[in-house]
């Protein structure tokens, strides 16, 4: 049965497009149903992060992927011409390449970042949970986590503290030095929101802006 995966990630498109496009957790269950309801669909599981969309499906049709396009261009919406500009398209045993990598945290926008093994992870246990993962994705999911321990294990990827918001810190202190009595401002924090504690602890006072609603105080 063949793999087919369509999505878009930080590499492909703009913030702008990814957040029109990223489900919500409250969303994630009868998004997946959605997808699953789409003629020739057999499996499928939604990976959706802050910075990438992506859909993963089974089917015994190629021409699943009309659909999979036309349903992201729907969600954003916008017309589908404008959407293939930003989407990948990969088939069979590239899909199962490209999971290890992302699990992995080599296709992250920081290469290394430990967070997106779990998002992997809560992905597929989603469908898994939902009935909508099937027989082949469950096999892949099991064998993405696998390797992506191994590559924990047994190189070097994860043996320093990798993220986006401990880059920020870091090159926060190679411009300003000693960033103690500084007053931040951190505009779309989003996913990453859990992993600002390095910067709270670092800084005077810090605030939260997202969107046009008013900046909310995080750490003072």
């Amino acid at each position: 049965m063949p793999l087919i995966a369509v999505g878009l990630n930080h590499r492909t498109a703009p913030v702008e497009l990814r957040e029109r496009l990223a489900v919500a957790d409250s969303e994630v269950a009868s998004t997946l149903g959605d997808l699953r309801a789409l003629d020739g669909v057999e499996g499928v599981c939604l990976v959706s992060t802050c910075n990438r969309v992506e859909a993963i499906v089974s089917t015994h049709r190629e021409d699943v992927l009309e659909s999979l396009v036309g349903w992201f261009a729907k969600r954003v919406p916008a017309e589908r011409s404008e959407i293939e500009k930003h989407v990948y398209v990969l088939r069979h045993g590239d899909v199962v390449k490209h999971l290890f990598r992302v699990a992995s945290g080599l296709d992250s926008m920081i290469v290394g970042e430990p967070q997106i093994g779990g998002q992997i992870r809560a992905a597929f246990q989603a469908s898994r949970e939902g009935g909508t993962l099937g027989s082949l994705l469950s096999q892949v999911f099991d064998h993405t986590m696998r390797v992506a321990r191994r590559v924990r294990t047994e190189t070097g990827i994860g043996e320093h503290a990798v993220s986006v918001p401990y880059a920020a810190v870091e090159l926060a202190k190679k411009i300003f030095g000693d960033l103690d009595g500084l007053r931040v401002l951190l505009i779309g924090a989003d996913q990453i929101r859990a992993g600002i504690e390095a910067l709270a602890l670092a800084v005077a006072e810090l605030a939260l802006a997202r969107g046009e609603a008013r900046p909310v105080r995080l750490a003072h």
